[in-house]
């Protein structure tokens, strides 16, 4: 899972800082301990929407909406979809085996 981790960041198709806010938001979703995400920092609209993907593949995939597919389609090409995809589920692989295996997390970034 550490190899596929370290894919997400060499990997020019995804802002870096989206990684960064889905490892994070996964991360708090799932309860991993010391995560916390700035409630503060101003989001950009591609930002806010990987956000809203993150969140709701975490907790109901099958809720994803048409209008939620519609807008990432329409701020996120088909290369950086698929990236922000991949990253969102290694990202809740790793959160998840954490939380069952009660092993530390340590992130490639």
């Amino acid at each position: 899972m550490r190899d596929l981790e370290s894919a997400l960041w060499v990997d020019d198709r995804l802002d870096r800082s989206i990684v960064e806010l889905v490892r994070t938001r996964v991360g708090q979703l799932l309860g991993l301990p010391g995560v916390r995400l700035d409630a503060a920092a101003e989001l950009s609209p591609p930002q806010r929407a990987a956000l809203g993907f993150a969140e709701q593949y975490v907790l109901d995939p099958g809720g994803i909406t048409d209008e939620q597919a519609a807008q990432l389609n329409t701020l996120f090409s088909e290369p950086e979809l698929t990236a922000l995809t991949f990253c969102v589920a290694v990202y809740d692989a790793i959160g998840r085996a954490t939380l069952v295996l009660d092993v530390a997390e340590t992130t490639a970034s």
